[in-house]
């Protein structure tokens, strides 16, 4: 009921939103949709929201940086993490993101919204597959990182849902 609220002071009706298996809803915690609602409070940014995580991805924490204009969600995959980083840019500031190990553009895509997404591969030299997923909406920019499968990152960059 929280999160239905939540959708609706945003002007959005949402359903039920769907992982592989078409019969199994993906359903949120208490805590992460805690979480969403706060980001969007403190920072005044429109949340990212996961029509599809992968089975046993599940969410951990989350971080506010009211004074940098920044929320990190941290979710657990494979016993690995898996963090979502989302930055109001509309103030003046010197928030960035970069990597320090050599990236690879593997693909740019419209997700459901027509946001053009990219994807990046980095730490090419490790045997673990490692991911980078940029968007950039409405003065917003949403970083998506972890060590999960090529396949895997992009049916959650191309199902992400900009609230």
């Amino acid at each position: 009921n929280m999160w239905d609220g939540f959708m609706l002071n945003l002007g959005f009706r949402v359903s039920t939103n769907y992982v592989e298996d078409e019969n199994s809803p993906r359903s949120k915690t208490k805590e992460e949709i805690e979480a969403m609602e706060e980001i969007h409070e403190k920072l005044g940014i429109m949340v990212i929201d996961f029509g599809y995580l992968p089975e046993g991805m599940k969410y951990q924490n989350c971080e506010i940086m009211e004074d940098g204009l920044e929320a990190v969600m941290f979710y657990e995959y494979k016993d690995k993490l898996f963090s979502v980083i989302m930055t109001n840019m509309k103030q003046e500031g010197s928030t960035y993101y970069s990597v320090d190990n050599e990236t690879v553009l593997r693909e740019t895509l419209s997700n459901d919204q027509e946001i053009d997404v990219e994807i990046w591969e980095t730490n090419l030299e490790l045997p673990q597959e490692t991911y980078i997923v940029k968007i950039e909406y409405e003065e917003c920019r949403y970083i998506l990182n972890g060590m999960i499968s090529f396949q895997e990152i992009k049916k959650i960059a191309e199902n992400a849902i900009i609230l």
